[in-house]
């Protein structure tokens, strides 16, 4: 009767497994920091150009109200100019508002990468983990029956879950292990 093995460890052989979690997540570790850093810094350096371009803009627009309020025009233009004065004062006060606002998005969506990372590198090294013990697991189980057949003690017949690799390793071992009983080489 063919008896379900069902896993009791995660970590059997830590030091392989942990080679094989670290070849699988540096890759997409050293991927995934490539793409944040750029994305960030790109980001960085955009908000960087739009905020010296409006500042350009306004700076220009308030010099020629300078120029048009230092000139000789009638009362009634001149309160015009200051009150085109006021309002791109009011304009550059509400552009520095949303600027620091869009900073403030601009925070929290690299935290929001940053933490999506994290959380994509931890899923990455629980897969990994579960991928090494399909090949950890039939490792130590093979051992562990090699010691004992090595000592000329009997075995059940040797199968591996539906889902670990080697398999066929295990039909060669269970070959050995009838083969070795048929001859009378092994006590129960």
């Amino acid at each position: 009767m063919n008896k379900l093995t069902h896993r009791k460890k995660y970590l059997i052989h830590p030091s392989s497994q942990f080679k094989y979690i670290g070849m699988t997540i540096l890759p997409a570790l050293l991927m995934s920091v490539f793409c944040t850093y750029f994305l960030i810094y790109s980001g960085e350096i955009f908000l960087a150009r739009e905020k010296n371009q409006v500042n350009i803009e306004v700076s220009s627009i308030d010099a020629t109200v300078r120029q048009l309020k230092s000139a000789n025009y009638p009362p009634e233009a001149i309160n015009k100019v200051e009150v085109l004065q006021k309002r791109l004062s009011i304009l550059g006060e509400n552009l520095k508002i949303e600027y620091f606002k869009t900073m403030e998005k601009w925070a929290k969506t690299k935290m929001s990468i940053i933490f999506l990372l994290s959380v994509i590198l931890v899923l990455a090294g629980t897969i990994a983990l579960l991928f090494s013990h399909r090949v950890a697991g039939p490792l130590l189980r093979l051992t562990k029956s090699l010691d004992m057949l090595s000592q000329g003690k009997d075995i059940p017949p040797f199968h591996f879950r539906s889902y670990d690799e080697f398999k066929e390793l295990a039909a060669a071992f269970d070959r050995l292990r009838k083969t070795l009983k048929d001859k009378g080489m092994l006590s129960s």
